[in-house]
């Protein structure tokens, strides 16, 4: 899964490399101690990586993408301002989240549709005319 050429388990200075500095960067941490940096171009597109220090592959890693901006899309060609029943024409077994609160810029005048493939999660927030109004892509072994 990726949007925008930026897949799941990307580094971050791959993201550095395809869009350059963000507008803003802003740290953390997750609950489990694992920190984090996001990357925000403009609140259209955001990239959060976790920060692995220890181990094989120390680095930084992306584990969540955010995409507000109809010129980004999957690889399936599906990007924001698109009709989701393009969506669920390519691929029925959407599930709609019965409790989203937790999804990045949770809105509650949204509908949440999720589709999970091994670790990875693919939401779409739809408005109430069913057009696409951001997608994420997130690891569910993020840490968070």
């Amino acid at each position: 899964m990726n949007i925008g050429g930026i897949n799941i388990g990307a580094s971050l200075d791959y993201v550095e490399q395809i869009y350059r500095q963000p507008t803003k960067r802003n740290t953390g941490t997750y609950r489990n101690g694992v920190q984090y940096i996001t990357y925000n171009y403009n609140d259209l597109f955001s990239v959060n990586a976790h920060c692995t220090l220890n181990g094989f592959n120390g680095g930084t890693y992306v584990d969540g993408i955010v995409c507000r901006e109809g010129n980004l899309s999957t690889p399936s060609g599906f990007a924001v301002g698109m009709p989701f029943k393009n969506v669920t024409a390519k691929y029925p077994k959407s599930r709609l989240m019965t409790n989203p609160q937790w999804v990045y810029g949770y809105r509650k005048d949204y509908a949440y549709y999720e589709y999970e493939y091994f670790a990875e999660m693919l939401i779409f927030a739809v408005d109430k005319h069913g057009i696409i109004k951001e997608i994420q892509c997130i690891s569910n072994v993020s840490g968070e």
